[in-house]
C-alpha cells in the first residue's frame, strides 16, 4: 500500500473545514512499555488521508470507513489541532460557537489529544494551543469568552471546571 504525502493529507483534510461538524479518526500507537507480540497485529489501517480499513482477522470481509480525515499513529500533535480545531478557532473569533468532542475507550488517546504531554513543547494538546491562539488573537481584546470542559461517562455528567464534585444525572 502506498503512502499518502503530508501534503496530500493536509489538502485533503482541509476540504472538509466548510462543513458544520467533522469527524475526525486520530489512531493512537502503542505504547512502547509493552510492544504487540509479532503475531497481533493492528485491526485498523490507514488507507487514504480519509479512509481506514477494519479487519478482524477472524474470517469477516475487511471494512471501508470513510472520514472527514483520520490521522495515523505518527500524527504530531501539532497536525491534528490544525486540521481540526484551528479552523474552529477562527470561526469562533467570528463570534460563532465551536465545540471539540473526543469519544473513545479508555486509554485511546482522549486525554492525550485535548491536554498533550506538557503545556509547552511540540506536545501540548488541543486546550493549550486554542488558548494560546484566542488570546494571542486581537479580536479578543474587548470580548467575553466561555468555556466548558465536561466528562460524560454512564449518563452522568462531569464539570471538570467547578471546584467541587458534582454529578449529574442524564435522563435517558
Amino acid at each position: 500500500m502506498e503512502e499518502p504525502d503530508i501534503k496530500e493529507i493536509k489538502e485533503t483534510k482541509s476540504r472538509s473545514l466548510n462543513k458544520s461538524f467533522q469527524v475526525v479518526i486520530r489512531l493512537c500507537p502503542q505504547e512502547q512499555k509493552s510492544p504487540l507480540p509479532e503475531d497481533m497485529r493492528s485491526c485498523i489501517k490507514v488507507k487514504e488521508p480519509n479512509q481506514i480499513i477494519a479487519d478482524s482477522g477472524r474470517g469477516h470481509q475487511p471494512h471501508m470507513l470513510e472520514f472527514d480525515a483520520v490521522w495515523d499513529e505518527s500524527a504530531s500533535q501539532k497536525d491534528v489541532y490544525e486540521s481540526t480545531a484551528k479552523p474552529l478557532v477562527d470561526f469562533v473569533l467570528q463570534g460563532y460557537n465551536g465545540c471539540v468532542i473526543t469519544y473513545g475507550s479508555a486509554g485511546s488517546g482522549k486525554t492525550y489529544t485535548l491536554q498533550g504531554g506538557s503545556l509547552t513543547g511540540k506536545q501540548r494538546g488541543i486546550i493549550t494551543r486554542v488558548a494560546e491562539d484566542v488570546f494571542r488573537s486581537p479580536e479578543t481584546s474587548n470580548c467575553k469568552i466561555r468555556a466548558s470542559f465536561i466528562h460524560i461517562s454512564n449518563e452522568k455528567i462531569y464539570d471538570l471546571l467547578v471546584s467541587c464534585f458534582c454529578v449529574h444525572a442524564v435522563p435517558v
